[in-house]
């Protein structure tokens, strides 16, 4: 009894780490897209980056990916120079179609949440107070 309860326990432990292993992405696209994401961190994450990047080198699905590109970038992961391998993946993931022209960095960069003016801050909270009144209002009735 005690056995097959520890055969039990052994087997709960160890289903995760199967199902984190197929969780992976099997196509170059996204594990491209996530070692690009993993180098916009602060700091970046370099080892993280690296191991997507040599995934995605031997993934079975690269439609979409420019694999040179790919390989520029793990080789400049591996000199630990996240600038230019996110360089290379930016330049890996431009549609064929777009021919040689450059992608425009700030185009992967979030934009800084924009800041309300005074009035317009003041009028936006005089109307969400104005609309909790009329809430309380409707439910007391």
């Amino acid at each position: 009894m005690a056995a097959a309860v520890l055969v039990l326990g052994l087997q709960a432990i160890a289903a995760p780490r199967s199902s984190e292993q197929e969780a992976v992405p099997r196509d170059a696209l996204t594990l491209v897209r996530q070692a690009l994401a993993a180098l916009e961190v602060s700091p970046p994450d370099v080892d993280v980056a690296t191991e997507r990047v040599i995934k995605a080198l031997f993934a079975p699905d690269t439609r979409g990916v420019d694999m040179p590109r790919v390989r520029d970038a793990a080789q400049a992961l591996g000199s630990e120079d996240a600038t230019a391998g996110a360089a290379y993946l930016m330049q890996a993931l431009r549609p064929a179609e777009a021919g040689p022209t450059r992608l425009d960095p700030s185009l992967f960069t979030p934009l800084p949440p924009r800041a309300t003016s005074g009035s317009e801050a003041y009028g936006l909270l005089g109307l969400a107070a104005l609309l909790v009144a009329a809430g309380s209002l409707i439910v007391r009735r």
